[in-house]
């Protein structure tokens, strides 16, 4: 593999930061003379960096739109309220009737968020099991695996009365 000259700094300049900034004396500590030079402790902190010359879009101003914060709430409120609960005696798919829930999940999904579907590869594995993949502009650079799960465990009926909101309910407290 052939490294660029860019690609050498970019490796090189912060191996090299990290190494000063570790080994250098803080002023509470013995310089080589073993004697101590300053007793007022202090911690080396590299100065903060101001994200707002990146020539990105600031996250918060994409954010903190209301109809983009209503937009997210809705949509995952709608996959919420779907009682995608597995059961440890739950039968075949195609004969238990508590797996539909899993395949209005699946139809949420591609009616909330669209764009996931329009750029990724959907593969379904065992009916339910879905894999998104979204190929990267480098077919030769390994993948990366993001994982998640649809379905819920039982609530116990004795402790309904305990509970403040209805568990699929989707409930937002802003």
């Amino acid at each position: 593999m052939k490294l660029s000259i860019i690609s050498l700094w970019a490796i090189a300049v912060p191996v090299v930061y990290a190494y000063v900034a570790q080994h250098r004396l803080a002023p509470n500590t013995l310089a080589f003379d073993g004697k101590q030079h300053n007793n007022n402790p202090r911690c080396h902190l590299s100065p903060p960096v101001d994200p707002s010359r990146d020539g990105l879009v600031d996250s918060h101003q994409v954010f903190s739109w209301e109809k983009s914060i209503a937009t997210m709430i809705d949509r995952l409120q709608s996959v919420v309220r779907l009682p995608t609960v597995c059961y440890n005696d739950m039968e075949n798919f195609d004969e238990d009737e508590r797996w539909e829930p899993f395949t209005k999940f699946a139809d949420v999904l591609n009616n909330s968020y669209p764009n996931i579907h329009e750029y990724t590869t959907p593969d379904i594995i065992n009916k339910f099991g879905l894999v998104y993949t979204l190929q990267g502009s480098d077919k030769d650079l390994q993948p990366i695996l993001l994982t998640a799960h649809q379905d819920v465990v039982p609530v116990d009926q004795d402790t309904l009365d305990e509970w403040d909101y209805l568990f699929f309910g989707g409930y937002y407290d802003c």
